[in-house]
């Protein structure tokens, strides 16, 4: 990644993606980057070793399952998604990555 905050085992840019990690738990979010869109249509596209993985945009009360890669829908302006994974023991782990659509 190119920037590193060792404090929060938190990796940021570079074609990496957004990481986190606790122990070996961890999860990341390839896309969308942080970045500013010219369409809403952006690929959601996360990586992680936990046995749950969801997400959610924009502070918002619903959780998507995620399973694969899909596409999603966000509103012009600037935008949050934050990615939760957790393991069979119970450690949990969650990234965020902040993004802009301007159409």
């Amino acid at each position: 990644c190119n920037s590193c905050q060792v404090s929060t085992n938190t990796c940021i840019g570079g074609q990496g993606g957004v990481t986190n990690r606790s122990g070996s738990l961890f999860i990341t979010i390839l896309s969308p980057q942080q970045i500013t869109y010219t369409n809403g249509t952006i690929l959601v596209n996360i990586q992680s070793n936990g046995t749950s993985i969801w997400f959610t945009s924009n502070s918002g009360s619903t959780n998507t399952t995620y399973i694969s890669p899909v596409f999603v829908n966000f509103p012009t302006g600037n935008n949050i998604l934050t990615a939760y994974a957790n393991d069979s023991t119970g450690n949990n782990v969650s990234v965020s990555v902040s993004f802009a659509v301007s159409t």
